[in-house]
């Protein structure tokens, strides 16, 4: 009786694998756990089936239960299949009616699956001791031992539900709320027109407290906190359309931004983590007007909603929209055959794999030349940007891209990893300030780039921003490998910084005279005059996959806020919020289980065996 008591459970383990991990669509794999699952099971019947008709007829009980115990159990794949979305349609009941039908059976499946198995490997366990005569009372004894012992274990589902649905909890962990970071103070001090801060918390609140503390950090002639309580300020309350006490308004004469924190600490909690960035966005919106960027399309560039994950650029529009940025694409149906918009205030071209007509070139030079804003990012064997990058005195070798074997970012495992390459070497440009600030705590992966050099003297002045590691090299021969014959190590430039006069622009007007025993002003460029450029050896830096790695969300931040030419972009955001660990049903769905199921299943095995084979040696003896 060993056989069936293997396919009782085999056949409820490969169910089980099916309709966990593949349930809930067409997968293959799906039916064939499922069928192999009901074959066990029949298997099953058809054995017991078989010894109840061999056994004497004074032996016949014991096969009989055990058949009984083995429909209880099956009963609960009946309940499974009464919770399934074909039987819950046709059902068609209200939502609260659905819940709790679909709770009852849930909690019921496994009770019954218990009820059934754990009699069932009893008995057929006692019959497996005595192949020949049993005792029909012994063995009935012990199947309701076991009957007992799976009501006891079954007390922990419903148990389980009314610790979800009530549970009180107490958080012993850290928590601290976010202080106002160096791009917050940035823009507070950069406020040019009174901005009223209303923060709507009753007296006592901690969560108010929290918010206090925030602010308090924060000093500026131009920035005006309030704190009430909304029961005691309902006219201001309906003024600023705020329905509840937990949220805080930005007001600036008629605009309103209003960020809901809540009231209850609990409750408020993940938000007061991420408290410095919910605020710089609506600051943001209020501080200034909203700008304008362009981003290229038709050239196959990275774009936002790009099938590769390496190539999309959701985040990193997601980023720019935060900061009250609005993102336009550009392409040849927008006008980029003829001239940039005039609305641009930066013009993104992220990793183009096809090539530009020289029409489009040309206009985008034009546009840099006359006092433009670019950010070039380029495509390791991609599209061929020489003419916007030669009249600035920049090239860039496109088809050898950069290579390291010490230091480099680990993502599928392989030798491909070297070209994903690490560096904290940051200039003080500010186009790279917050890096270059905190280089010893961030660095900055390029997922595949290619070098970027310039000629002697270039027109406009050029400054390398980020470079490689020493130990990384230019992978002439694409093996992965250095070869100190014909490649070198050094460091090499993976980003630059571009700028100078624009074409046309008219000369600065001369400083007025000092006053007597003041130092004479020196002169300055008007913003619209001078062009800037942000050139980046890869793209791929800012995909979905690799933006939130370390530094580099920073670049973008630091590298928008110097071609936008707003200081209040620059500098960090503080937030305490946890980085969530994410596991796919593809990648993780074997792990998971084989740890939660199949390991734990294979040390009960073994100990099994184990004893198995104790009590063979002691009847040996």
């Amino acid at each position: 009786m060993r056989l069936a008591s293997f396919l009782w459970l085999a056949g409820f383990a490969l169910l089980f694998v099916g309709e966990r991990m593949f349930g809930g669509g067409e997968d293959k794999w799906r039916y064939i756990l499922d069928g192999a699952g009901a074959l066990a099971l029949v298997g099953t019947f058809v054995l017991l089936v078989q010894a109840r008709g061999r056994a004497p007829r004074d032996q016949q009980s014991p096969h009989g239960l055990a058949l009984a115990f083995a429909g209880v159990g099956l009963s609960s794949l009946v309940l499974y299949a009464l919770t399934t979305a074909p039987v819950l349609e046709a059902l068609a009941l209200e939502a609260e009616g659905e819940q709790r039908y679909k709770v009852a059976l849930q909690a019921l499946a496994p009770i019954a699956w218990l009820a059934g198995t754990l009699p069932l490997l009893s008995i057929l366990r006692a019959l497996a001791l005595s192949p020949v005569r049993s005792i029909p009372k012994l063995v009935r004894e012990g199947a309701l031992s076991a009957l007992a012992v799976s009501f006891a274990l079954a007390m922990l589902f419903p148990l389980n539900y009314l610790a979800t649905e009530y549970n009180k909890r107490w958080d012993l962990g850290y928590f601290k709320t976010a202080q106002a970071g160096t791009r917050t103070q940035g823009m507070v001090a950069a406020l040019e027109e009174p901005i009223r801060v209303v923060a709507f918390f009753p007296t006592g609140s901690d969560v108010g407290d929290e918010i206090q503390g925030y602010f308090d950090g924060l000093d500026s002639p131009n920035l005006q906190v309030e704190y009430v309580d909304h029961a005691l300020e309902p006219g201001l309350a309906e003024e600023l359309k705020v329905r509840d006490n937990g949220h805080v308004a930005f007001v600036k004469g008629e605009q309103v931004e209003r960020v809901k924190i809540g009231e209850d600490f609990e409750s408020a909690r993940r938000k007061l983590k991420t408290l410095d960035e919910e605020l710089q966005k609506a600051l943001a919106k209020l501080a200034r007007g909203q700008k304008t960027v362009y981003v290229t399309v038709g050239h196959g560039e990275m774009y936002w909603r790009a099938d590769e994950q390496e190539r999309k650029l959701n985040t990193f529009k997601q980023l720019l929209t935060s900061l009250n940025f609005k993102v336009k694409e550009l392409g040849l149906a927008e006008g980029l055959g003829t001239a940039v918009p005039e609305d641009a205030d930066v013009v993104f071209v992220m990793g183009p794999t096809e090539p530009f007509l020289d029409e489009e070139l040309a206009a985008l030079d034009r546009y840099r030349a006359g006092g433009g804003k670019l950010f070039i990012a380029l495509e390791p064997g991609g599209s061929d940007l020489s003419a916007l990058l030669s009249p600035m005195g920049l090239s860039a070798d496109m088809e050898h891209p950069l290579a390291i074997d010490n230091y480099y970012l680990k993502v599928t495992g392989g030798p491909g990893d070297q070209k994903n390459v690490v560096t904290n070497k940051f200039s003080s440009h500010p186009s790279v300030t917050t890096l270059a600030r905190n280089s010893k705590q961030v660095a900055m992966a390029f997922p595949g780039a290619v070098a970027i050099e310039q000629v002697p003297e270039p027109p406009g002045k050029v400054q390398t921003t980020i470079r490689s590691l020493q130990t990384a090299w230019k992978d002439l021969d694409g093996d992965l490998a250095f070869s100190a014959a014909t490649e070198e190590r050094k460091q090499w430039t993976l980003a630059v910084a571009v700028s100078g006069a624009a074409a046309g622009a008219a000369a600065p007007p001369e400083p007025a005279p000092p006053a007597e025993g003041e130092k004479p002003a020196e002169p300055k460029a008007a913003a619209s005059d001078e062009y800037r450029v942000v050139v980046v050896g890869d793209g791929s830096w800012a995909s979905d996959v690799f933006v939130l790695y370390s530094g580099n969300g920073q670049l973008a931040m630091d590298a928008l806020g110097w071609l936008a030419e707003d200081e209040s972009l620059q500098g960090e955001t503080e937030s305490e919020e946890d980085v969530k660990i994410q596991h796919t049903k593809e990648g993780q769905g074997l792990w998971f289980y084989g740890s939660a199921v199949f390991v734990p299943m294979g040390l009960l095995a073994l100990g099994l065996g184990r004893l198995g084979l104790r009590r063979r040696s002691g009847r040996t003896a």
